[in-house]
């Protein structure tokens, strides 16, 4: 996207990034006024820089929320399966004995 310099040096376009990256914690019915917001704030910075991010989020994101939407999601980490996947070593290489790992 080219935003890499950008991001470094504009505290404003930054705080727009990280406001994008914080979409999937928010309420599914919340999303798109969110993402309204930052569009109106980013289209006030000289240049336009975030168009083609909002193109690339628009063509590739926002036809399924429901993919990258975790608000509500019971798991502390970012792989679901993670927890059982760990279980599943446990029975099955139990000389590799890893429940004693606290991953929750």
């Amino acid at each position: 996207m080219g935003l890499q310099q950008q991001y470094i040096i504009d505290e404003t376009l930054r705080g727009l990034c990280k406001k994008m990256m914080a979409l999937p914690l928010m309420p599914r019915d919340k999303i798109l006024d969110g993402l309204d917001e930052i569009r109106e704030a980013a289209n006030v910075l000289p240049g336009l820089p975030m168009i083609r991010l909002f193109k690339y989020f628009d063509n590739k994101w926002m036809s399924n929320i429901d993919l990258w939407n975790v608000f509500g999601f019971d798991s502390r980490t970012h792989n679901v399966c993670e927890g059982e996947g760990i279980e599943w070593v446990d029975l099955i290489l139990p000389e590799k004995k890893t429940s004693s790992v606290n991953l929750k």
